[in-house]
């Protein structure tokens, strides 16, 4: 006859019992069963979702496609459709992207200055209307992303180093413009407020964390 035992104290009991009366451990009365059921592991189910940027970066080349068919099935060129091309491979290029990649403000920032100043040499060259471009718009757009690169760095007393490569960046290219315009006679008030104002930004960093700058330069630059 079969007693039962308890597994805490190591001891058999009499048949019957309930409860261990050392320990009050509950005493589970021994099965003539010996195929005891077995239940299968639990593994919780997770379904795969693709992020919402990738689907829409997806949808956004599917409608350059068809643009570009369309153009070419009916007018037999690509007049419009590089409308429509340029401006979804920006808004991929500086919102979507970023989004997919968590990128931070300072590489958000980068990609404007970079891709705005693609976009507006775009129109300007394709609707043949040179000067608005490059004189006004793309001055203006390089000097307010530099004016928020320079209140982000003054707000955390110059230790946000993460604001450096799109100042720096900014400064480079608006100086490289500057010498262009100049050598054509072009208006140059505009380009020439982003250069000093770049600059002076860098200077002050330099200035007042010159140690951290240099790292940051290199670092960034893998100099």
């Amino acid at each position: 006859m079969e007693q039962n035992f308890c597994e805490n104290c190591k001891v058999h009991l009499r048949q019957g019992t309930s409860h261990c009366p050392l320990c009050g451990h509950f005493i589970v009365e021994p099965s003539n069963n010996d195929s005891a059921r077995l239940y299968p592991k639990y593994k919780p189910i997770t379904e795969r979702t693709e992020p919402m940027a990738s689907i829409l970066i997806k949808l956004g080349l599917l409608a350059i496609v068809l643009c570009m068919g369309l153009d070419l099935f009916i007018y037999h060129t690509i007049s419009f459709s590089l409308y429509v091309l340029v401006s979804i491979l920006y808004l991929i290029l500086v919102v979507l992207i970023p989004l997919k990649r968590h990128s931070t403000m300072a590489q958000v920032m980068s990609r404007l200055a970079y891709y705005t100043t693609g976009l507006l040499l775009f129109c300007e060259l394709f609707t043949h209307s040179w000067g608005w471009g490059v004189c006004i718009a793309i001055p203006a757009v390089w000097l307010g992303l530099a004016i928020i690169s320079g209140i982000c760095m003054l707000s955390f007393g110059y230790v946000n180093f993460e604001m450096f490569k799109p100042m720096f960046s900014i400064a480079i290219l608006s100086t490289i413009s500057l010498i262009l315009l100049a050598c054509f006679d072009q208006t140059t008030w505009l380009t020439l407020a982003t250069v000093c104002f770049s600059w002076t930004e860098i200077a002050l960093m330099f200035m007042f964390r010159f140690k951290r700058s240099i790292r940051s330069l290199k670092k960034e630059f893998r100099i």
